[in-house]
């Protein structure tokens, strides 16, 4: 049974996209015979989340802490799946040059945004494989230097949540409304403002429209004056706020539509887009924008339409022509449901990683 380590910054009870991510892969790869050890930072109840899991949780609470864990486990394990770089690259880079242990490094877009981007590179350069999660990604990291030789892009994949019993159309007074709906922190990349400005536009051609968000973050005061003292769309927008990823799941099922419409601004950048998929699996059609990782998650006129997001005129074109089109919003999402279901659950994903795995460990040397 081989022995990999998962090497993560965040990871449950913390939330966030990296923290599913790595649970949901050292879940699924312990399923697949992979003898799993997991080293993530201790955080507030991790006890009662690390005795319920079917591998290995060590937790570290300092950086002498996790030099020390980091470097026993890195000699013993037969494999290092480096999830976030952190310093574990570094780690792994000197072990390898010792011990010939093989390292993978997975790839989200940010990982040399640093004074010392050559030497990233460079301990980069000398791991058995690199793993961007779009095509997007992987070109971004050609440009920087990255061997591309090691690249190997594998999509993100979705687990379906179980939805609560929350009613939104019924709790929020939107009985009849053709309800648009953006699941993703309230920060300028994600589009929100450019959605908002478009709305007076497509409320002209669809007048039950109406904007619901889920989400919190830094832009929230400055979208709620622009939705409601600028643009005056009190009665077209709902800010939910955070909430439970049960009741995200209730959202994503009772929507017309799922539109974010992401965009670059300086160095953020949607890397791939798993609301995409999450809205793909409750069977809705999406807009999203054409940038970044996006059209790695969006089949583009198939399970969805893909937009400049900094045209406010073709944002509006897009969403209106999907609200309008009942049967084409019933296609698309049928489309991503099974988009979804054929190769970007956790187990499809995962079973990508253990076959680079096994292709790396099998190799002489190795």
């Amino acid at each position: 049974m081989p022995r990999i380590l998962i090497c993560a910054n965040s990871f449950p009870p913390q939330v966030g996209g990296l923290a599913t991510y790595s649970s949901q892969l050292a879940l699924h790869l312990a399923e697949l015979n992979f003898d799993i050890t997991v080293l993530a930072p201790a955080s507030l109840d991790h006890k009662s989340f690390d005795i319920e899991r079917p591998y290995t949780i060590l937790r570290y609470s300092s950086k002498i802490d996790l030099y020390q864990k980091s470097l026993f486990e890195m000699i013993k394990t037969d494999l290092i799946f480096i999830v976030q770089r952190g310093n574990y690259l570094t780690l792994a880079y000197h072990i390898n040059k010792i011990l010939r242990r093989p390292y993978v490094v997975a790839l989200h877009g940010h990982e040399v945004q640093s004074r010392k981007r050559n030497s990233i590179i460079e301990k980069m350069n000398y791991a058995s494989a690199l793993v961007p999660g779009s095509a997007y990604a992987a070109n971004h990291f050609k440009e920087l230097g990255v061997n591309p030789s090691l690249l190997t892009v594998i999509n993100h994949g979705t687990t379906p949540t179980k939805k609560s019993s929350l009613n939104i159309r019924a709790k929020y007074k939107l009985e009849g409304k053709l309800i648009i709906l953006t699941v993703a922190r309230l920060i300028k990349h994600k589009g929100q403002d450019h959605l908002l400005k478009s709305l007076p536009a497509i409320l002209e051609k669809v007048p039950n429209a109406h904007y619901f968000m889920v989400g919190d973050g830094p832009d929230k005061e400055y979208l709620e004056n622009l939705a409601f003292h600028e643009l005056g769309l009190e009665k077209s927008v709902t800010f939910a706020g955070a909430v439970s990823d049960e009741d995200v799941a209730s959202c994503y099922h009772e929507c017309d539509l799922f539109a974010m419409i992401s965009r670059q601004c300086g160095n953020s950048v949607e890397g791939f887009g798993i609301a995409f998929l999450e809205a793909g699996y409750a069977g809705k059609a999406v807009v999203g924008g054409d940038s970044g990782g996006i059209p790695d998650a969006v089949d583009r006129d198939k399970t969805g339409t893909l937009v400049d997001p900094n045209n406010l005129d073709e944002i509006a074109v897009g969403i209106i022509d999907l609200l309008q089109n009942k049967n084409k919003r019933t296609e698309y999402g049928e489309n991503g449901k099974s988009r979804v279901l054929k190769a970007f659950t956790w187990e499809k994903v995962a079973k990508t990683y253990a076959n680079l795995f096994d292709n790396i460990l099998g190799k002489p040397g190795n």
